[in-house]
């Protein structure tokens, strides 16, 4: 039912069916055999690129790799990379791989193998496992894949390069190729620096904008420094990936032989069939490029992007915005990549040349008059100069990089970003307004389709929306429920979650103060993996993690004003004023940060390390704990006694003992765990629901 809607709503959706292509020598084609002869002339190109001095040569891969890639897998790794396929993973793999998928050639679907899984995973496994012997290989047929022709929006769809190939593997192949993918997941954080962040486990692409985001505020405190943003388009990136350099990628980065030899046999010889309108055309063979379709293949690009990104940041003539000791240059999601740039008539050529001579290896190639730059603090004089040497699109007023637009002015963001959509979703939900759509079917129609946009904009852009915004599509939402007549029900009961008996009408305020409320669990948890947190920090000038923990206290610092962490904090007083969420005074109040607090008073562990000290250290119900109840190095001293007495008669002029030691409420839990939960805005959307 879901599918049938969804597709309904699409009423800008392409038409699959192609009634007519233009060749490259301009004329238009029509027969659906010559139509057919332009896209297998045009992939067999695309699948077959011409090969460079410098790839048949592997002199200059080894030495590139040699020179800047890093990344290493650990001997534990490489041992758990190489063992023979368990029962298990085979399992696993079919069981997180969704039904409903189109087969492959063969005709044999998912639901098919799961139905069967027990019958033939023995067999499965001797013949996966047997492919890590070199003499093993793939059948011819099960390496054939049908290509199905997606078009790209807002092109010329007359044109064969204006349609993405996405190839529909047979399952066998597919499900192989997810036993290694979920085998190498598990490693890719550890391969791949947090700059790439597509497709890598606990990386998002909102880590990419929100650190866009801060670095062009830092960049406008210091306007004199020319500085500017150069996102690059990248031609056919996954299809022009060349193997010779990707195996070599992987065998510098320490994977075995078992593992480049299975991988190597998703890659032997595949050929491929372009689907037409209903009509295959006769079969070609593949020499280059990852499938998009293949669950190991947006790994396998990322690998291979590595070393580029690499050899970038650790290139001194390259200069990346810098905030602190951190050099910020390059943050990548998949071929998307956005560049960070200072002194660009230094910075430009040099990352020119490495993109040239990463090109040269790997296939990798630039469009250079469709890559963007926004200006920050670049003169009128040096981008005259920069216009001249490079082909480069200069942005009037912002830089779109992952469907959202960065602005030159941090304050600009609402304005370039929130109000287009809601004109957009106006259109929407009134060409939407079919009478034969039920009322209760256009709630459903707003949780499919017009809450993933919006909650995809409040999370890669966390800046202060104002309530007028939300304001406003809450009325949209009941004008297009009730289409335009009275309301019959409560907008609380249609808000209400379904266990308290509600509709589940999103409440998008609430979405957005769980946006928000997952930072603050972000900030307590300091992942590396997201870099924004450091650099939030950095620009905070104070510990994040227990900044919201001290509002109220004479150690709450006054953070300078800031796109994203001033709304946040904003959003947080608001819930701690208004809901439940987190009652103050706060058990986890960090106490070193109080004035009152000594560091005589700091426990000592087992291994002697002090620990973050939080009130129930020091107060048992609504009493002091005495000196020899508490873990600390002195607790005879009289400078102990005398420092632990001046901590709670301070705490208790901001509130009475007990409640620095009362229950910690579920989102204090939640922060205390110190790890970011999975399903985040969920969960703590619905946290905020039940309130």
């Amino acid at each position: 039912m879901w599918k049938i809607m969804a597709n309904a709503l699409r009423s800008h959706r392409q038409a699959l069916y192609i009634t007519h292509l233009r060749s490259p020598q301009g004329t238009t084609v029509t027969h659906p055999r010559d139509m057919t002869r332009l896209f297998q002339d045009h992939f067999t190109s695309l699948y077959s690129l011409p090969r460079t001095q410098q790839q048949t040569t592997l002199t200059p891969t080894l030495n590139f790799l040699e020179k800047h890639l890093r990344s290493k897998l650990t001997p534990v790794m490489r041992e758990t990379m190489e063992g023979p396929i368990s029962a298990e993973e085979l399992h696993d793999a079919i069981q997180s791989t969704p039904t409903g998928k189109t087969p492959g050639p063969d005709g044999f679907s998912l639901k098919y193998y799961k139905l069967c899984e027990r019958l033939i995973s023995p067999a499965w496994l001797a013949s996966f496992n047997g492919l890590s012997r070199p003499q093993c290989s793939l059948p011819p047929q099960t390496l054939s894949a049908t290509v199905t022709l997606i078009p790209k929006p807002d092109k010329d769809h007359t044109l064969c390069g204006n349609f993405r190939p996405i190839s529909l593997l047979n399952q066998d192949v597919k499900l192989f190729a997810k036993v290694l993918a979920l085998r190498l997941t598990r490693h890719m954080r550890y391969l791949v620096h947090p700059d790439q962040t597509g497709f890598i486990q606990g990386r998002e692409g909102r880590d990419n904008t929100t650190l866009a985001i801060n670095l062009i505020h830092a960049a406008r405190k210091n306007l004199a420094n020319p500085t500017l943003l150069l996102s690059t388009d990248a031609e056919k990136a996954f299809d022009r990936v060349h193997w010779p350099f990707l195996f070599n990628t992987l065998r510098h980065m320490g994977f075995g032989p078992h593992v480049l030899q299975w991988i190597s046999a998703l890659y032997a010889h595949p050929t491929a069939r372009i689907n037409l309108n209903g009509a295959l055309s006769p079969p070609f063979t593949i020499q280059n490029g990852t499938r998009q379709g293949c669950p190991l293949s947006p790994l396998l690009f990322a690998l291979s992007l590595e070393p580029l990104l690499q050899a970038i940041r650790g290139d001194p003539s390259i200069h990346g915005i810098r905030v602190g000791r951190v050099d910020y240059k390059v943050a990548a999601y998949a071929d998307d990549l956005l560049f960070f740039i200072r002194q660009p008539l230094i910075s430009l050529p040099s990352l020119n040349g490495l993109l040239h001579d990463y090109g040269n290896l790997s296939n990798y190639k630039i469009n250079m008059s469709k890559s963007e730059i926004l200006n920050i603090s670049v003169s009128p004089a040096l981008k005259a100069s920069i216009r001249a040497a490079f082909p480069f699109h200069w942005c009037d007023s912002s830089l779109k990089y992952l469907g959202v637009h960065l602005t030159p002015d941090p304050s600009a963001l609402y304005a370039t970003n929130f109000l287009p959509l809601l004109k957009v979703l106006k259109s929407d939900m009134t060409r939407w307004a079919h009478p034969h759509i039920t009322w209760f079917g256009r709630l459903s129609v707003i949780k499919m389709n017009v809450l993933p946009r919006i909650l995809y904009l409040l999370q890669t852009l966390p800046i202060l929306v104002p309530v007028t915004f939300f304001r406003t599509l809450q009325s949209l939402f009941i004008h297009y429920v009730w289409d335009g007549k009275r309301p019959r029900l409560r907008l609380t009961l249609l808000m209400a979650p379904r266990s308290q008996g509600g509709l589940a009408l999103p409440h998008l305020r609430n979405y957005y103060n769980a946006v928000h409320l997952l930072r603050l669990v972000e900030w307590s948890a300091g992942l590396p993996e997201k870099r924004w947190i450091a650099l939030e920090q950095e620009l905070a000038g104070c510990p994040l993690a227990s900044l919201p923990w001290l509002l109220g206290t004479a150690a709450h610092h006054s953070v300078p004003t800031h796109p994203t962490i001033t709304a946040t904090l904003q959003i947080w007083r608001r819930l701690q004023r208004t809901t439940s969420i987190a009652p103050w005074p706060s058990p986890l109040i960090p106490l070193q940060y109080l004035p009152a607090f000594s560091p005589r008073l700091l426990p000592i562990s087992d291994d002697e390390a002090p620990q973050s000290p939080l009130p129930g250290a020091y107060i048992t119900g609504d009493r002091p704990k005495l000196p020899r109840e508490i873990p600390l190095a002195h607790p005879d001293s009289f400078l102990t006694c005398f420092h632990l007495h001046g901590l709670t008669s301070y705490l208790r002029t901001l509130a009475p003992l007990e409640k620095f030691t009362r229950p910690l409420t579920e989102f204090e839990r939640l922060v205390s765990r110190r790890t970011t939960p999975a399903h985040g805005i969920s969960r703590l959307y619905g946290t905020l629901q039940s309130l």
